[in-house]
Parts: structure tokens; sequence; C-alpha cells
């Protein structure tokens, strides 16, 4: 069976199911680590949702090499990962707007208080002159929105994403060169 017989359905169905939990994964990651200051045991979840970001990747193009036999082309494996972790992105940049406009709205400013006050207890002139920086850019900028920031993570989501998916298709193919003999599908 080769990859021209699977229908594009399946590839955007892989991508968005797959997409569902990288989101889940990449939203508690990011959130388990921001509320972390207050709670630092919430890091150990925050590790296993960066750590299961990339293994749930690696399972989605896993499964387009196994749906494929093993001939799946590299840019069916890269658009595969990239639209998987679009649809994550979409899904952490939902779960971060519904957090940081409706749930937690200061968040943003207690983040920026804590801030102030580890600077001011550092206390060295590089210190306080960082804080004056902070300082100053906030007055003139303002505290980015919630729509602001959640833009931002899809987008670098988007982006790391496709560079690690990049690498991923890669190996896979080059696995499925090695120990399949299958033909080369760049």
């Amino acid at each position: 069976m080769d990859n021209n017989t699977i229908q594009p359905s399946a590839f955007l169905q892989i991508a968005a199911r797959f997409g569902l939990f990288i989101g889940i994964a990449a939203a508690v990651a990011m959130f388990a680590t921001l509320y972390s200051i207050d709670t630092p045991m919430l890091m150990i979840l925050a590790i296993i949702g960066f750590v299961g970001v990339p293994v749930i990747l690696w399972r989605a193009l896993s499964k387009v090499m196994d749906l494929t036999a093993g001939t799946a082309s590299f840019a069916h494996l890269w658009r595969t990962g990239t639209l998987a972790m679009s649809a994550g992105g979409l899904i952490l940049a939902i779960i971060s707007f519904v957090i940081l406009k409706w749930i937690d709205p200061d968040f943003m400013s207690g983040m920026i208080e804590q801030i102030n006050e580890a600077y001011t207890k550092l206390g060295t002139p590089e210190a306080t002159e960082k804080l004056a920086e902070i300082n100053k850019a906030i007055e003139e900028n303002g505290f980015p929105t919630s729509a602001e920031l959640s833009l931002q993570l899809f987008v670098s989501t988007v982006l790391s994403g496709s560079v690690v998916s990049i690498a991923m298709a890669a190996f896979l193919r080059a696995r499925a060169n090695r120990f399949r003999n299958t033909p080369p599908a760049f």
C-alpha cells in the first residue's frame, strides 16, 4: 500500500486527533509552569506536559507511517506534524485566552509584581537597572492583552512544531528506508 491510496482526510483526522492531545498537554505544561511559582509541585505536571508534546507528535507521525505501511513521504509526515501542531496550538490559544481573559484576568499584573519583588530582593545595580527597564517597557507599552498572548502562543507552537516535525519526519523516513528497504520518498 503506498501513500497515494490513502485518503487525504485520513491524514487530517490523525492530525486533528493528536492535535487535541498536543494542545491539552501544552496547556497543562504552560499553566503548570506559570502557576508553579506559588505551588512548586506543579513543576512535575509541567514536565509531564513538556515531555508529552513531542511524544504525542511522534505517535502521530508513527501512525501515518503505520497507515501507509512505511511508505509515507517526508512531505506527508511533515504536513501531518505541522497540522497536528497547528491544531494543538489552536487548542492552547483558546485555553490560554479563556484563562487569561475570564478565569484569571489579573495573572499578568501578579506576575509583574512577583518580578518586581524578586529584582528588588536582589538589590544589585544590575537588578535595579533591569527592573527599571522592565517597568519602563510596561509604562510605554502596557501589558499584553490575553488575545495577544494567545496569538503569540499559537504562532510559536506552530513554528516550533513545524521544525520538530521536520526532524521527526526525516528520522522516520531514514528509519523506514533502513529497516523496510523502501525507496526514499523525498
